[in-house]
């Protein structure tokens, strides 16, 4: 194929699959025999008598199609174990043919550096590659579809095309076209903005049109039924999905059956495929695959759907586009690329700037602030994005700027600064008291970045960090954050208790030198944050007491003086020692500041109260299945792309 020699190439692939054979254990059998047993007459076994007592279990297949009397019709029997599939779209050293550089042909290929000669090892399963593909900018495959991908060869493009699509007839079984293992390649032409590629692969093999599911979709039944076995009788109805022919291989692509691709386009971040699939191209090419392949049953029973096949089609090609903004900020490529992708969305999309994803209930702006995205983020809020959403549990942009505080390099805090001095200084400090759902409840974004090491979890769980940096604390209090240190969150604790509480010695010292007084305010069960630091250290002091009651070596009375010195007990314990720091810290500004407590009032206690009681109604409800008013939650929230892409993988913070 890469010569040109398309003619012998196609005779090749013809013989292929005239030669190709299922393995098909059916008319095999094993026979089992057990070494010095009754029916056990090896000659081979010629050792010494074998003291040990496991049993010696032997097997031999028994072929019942080639036995003695016909064992000589073996040498005219011609059968492969390699499709032509395989072969069309198996991994190849296809780079030795580009007139380029080793290191030129791996960047063309999308390998990494030491990827390319590893690529010709890998099972290629399609679910891996896919995979792969979908977390990754780059793929280690390399084959002929690739190459002529690669070194624009449109003509040798699309012969294989109509190889391909031979082949997945012929090894299916199956009168349909749709070539399932396309699915990889289409994904590196999408990464790319191969748009003639793309062109050729939906007008020939219709590639990532999920028939199954839109049928489905659509109402429509097929009355078709396996071949061989039905299927149980589970409540009267036959389970048809259970059925299938043996050796039969399922139609599987490597994006989401119900994702359309301009979304994996822009998160990709290819400006070239996402103009493509906004145009109308891509709904006439799928039509002219339909007029081609009328013959194909489930393209058929899709014509049958309520508006025909380009209505079914053209609503699967623009479902959720309103989504495409946040996967581009999703985008895992390099930000020139995806920024490109998300200033276009903005200027064809503008309506799509404030839509919420699903379950999260996330806009495109507070997906930038939580992917650190400040180019999306300023632009925007240049095109005019509400700067006062919240999530589905109330977290407003700053609380999901602080999910991502985890800086500590001025670089990384000049980001963090730069990212808050976004949001309209008007409404900044107010945004520094709303409280969100999350944690203990009723939590200012002060109050959710301090109970983090305490609770344990998130709603976006991909936080690198693994402890608060109090590098952050001054620049929060820069933006105006005082007036939530005064602030109780749903447990009835102050910021200051909540640090005291998880021994964070450096953000007590922080906030006492912001405010002494705070050391002296009562939390809603009438304790300070002396007191707590007090508590703490006098618990840590007790911990591990010597056991009294124990054998004679060990008894209190046999230790020499010296056992029982402040010297002899060495304070291994990290978090003991941080405890002990904490209330050194809390004693020593204990003593300069003004000592005037204040008591907790009965409204916030009242508060508080309340508070608990909603949250308990809320977990009551929820685990029912209602709302807050009492109606059903099922089919209510649905989760999308954007809740999927959050929760697969880590998302770093760029």
């Amino acid at each position: 194929m890469i010569r040109h020699h398309l003619q012998t190439a196609k005779l090749l692939v013809g013989i292929a699959n005239a030669q190709f054979k299922e393995s098909d254990d059916s008319n095999s059998q094993r026979r089992y025999e057990i070494a010095g047993g009754s029916d056990y007459n090896s000659e081979e076994d010629t050792s010494e008598e074998d003291n040990s007592e496991d049993l010696n279990i032997y097997s031999r297949v028994v072929d019942q199609t080639y036995t003695y009397d016909n064992i000589a019709d073996l040498q005219n029997s011609v059968g492969s174990q390699v499709s032509a599939s395989e072969m069309l779209w198996g991994p190849a050293a296809v780079w030795w043919f580009l007139d380029k550089p080793e290191k030129a042909a791996r960047d063309a290929f999308g390998c990494g550096e030491a990827n390319i000669e590893g690529a010709m090892g890998h099972g290629w399963g399609i679910s891996n590659v896919a995979q792969s593909l979908l977390t990754s900018s780059g793929s280690s495959y390399v084959g002929l579809g690739r190459y002529a991908m690669v070194s624009r060869d449109i003509a040798l493009f699309r012969f294989w095309l109509q190889c391909c699509r031979e082949a997945s007839k012929m090894k299916q079984k199956v009168d349909t076209n749709t070539v399932d293992f396309l699915a990889v390649d289409f994904l590196f032409a999408l990464e790319r903005g191969y748009v003639e590629e793309m062109a050729e692969m939906i007008k020939i093999t219709g590639v990532e049109l999920p028939l199954d599911a839109l049928i489905k979709k659509s109402g429509i039944v097929q009355a078709e039924k396996p071949r061989y076995y039905q299927g149980l009788s589970i409540g009267g109805k036959k389970m048809g999905g259970w059925a299938r022919e043996r050796g039969g291989k399922a139609y599987r692509s490597a994006m989401s059956e119900s994702t359309p691709p301009l979304l994996h386009a822009a998160r990709l971040g290819s400006l070239p495929a996402v103009e493509w699939f906004l145009s109308d191209t891509p709904l006439r090419l799928y039509r002219k695959y339909w007029d081609q392949n009328k013959d194909d049953t489930r393209l058929r029973k899709l014509a049958e759907a309520p508006g025909g096949f380009e209505s079914v089609v053209g609503q699967w090609l623009k479902q959720r586009n309103h989504l495409a903004l946040h996967a581009a900020i999703l985008s895992r490529v390099d930000h020139t690329k995806s920024f490109e992708v998300i200033k276009y969305l903005i200027a064809v999309m503008p309506d799509a700037i404030d839509m919420p994803s699903g379950r999260d209930q996330l806009t495109p702006l507070a997906l930038a602030f939580v992917r650190g995205r400040i180019d999306a983020a300023e632009a925007l809020i240049g095109a005019g994005a509400d700067q006062t959403t919240r999530d589905s549990s109330g977290k407003n942009l700053v609380h999901l700027a602080l999910i991502h505080a985890a800086r500590r390099t001025p670089t990384e805090l000049k980001k963090f600064k730069d990212l808050l001095a976004l949001i309209d200084k008007r409404l900044i400090r107010s945004l520094f008291t709303e409280r969100c759902k999350d944690g203990p409840g009723s939590l200012t974004p002060l109050g959710l970045w301090l109970a983090k090491p305490r609770s344990g979890s998130w709603s976006y769980h991909s936080s690198p960090r693994s402890q608060l940096s109090p590098d952050v604390f001054p620049i929060l209090l820069d933006f105006g954050c005082d007036e939530a240190l005064t602030m109780m969150d749903g447990s009835g604790q102050f910021p200051l208790h909540v640090a005291v509480k998880t021994s964070h010695t450096a953000m007590v010292k922080l906030i006492l030198e912001h405010d002494s007084a705070l050391l002296f305010r009562e939390n809603a069960m009438g304790q300070t944050p002396l007191e707590l630091a007090h508590s703490l250290y006098v618990g840590r002091c007790a911990k591990g007491n010597p056991d009294i009651f124990t054998n004679r070596y060990k008894a209190l009375e046999n230790h020499i003086p010296e056992y029982f010195t402040k010297a002899a007990w060495k304070e291994d314990d990290d978090w003991s020692d941080v405890v002990t720091r904490t209330w050194d810290v809390c004693n020593e500004m204990a003593e300069k500041a003004a000592r005037g407590r204040k008591l907790v009032s009965v409204n916030e206690a009242r508060e508080v109260a309340k508070r608990l009681a909603d949250k308990q109604q809320r977990e009551s409800a929820d685990k029912k299945g209602m709302d807050d008013d009492g109606e059903t939650l099922q089919g209510k929230v649905k989760e999308d792309e954007v809740d999927k892409w959050l929760e697969s993988g880590a998302l770093e913070m760029e």
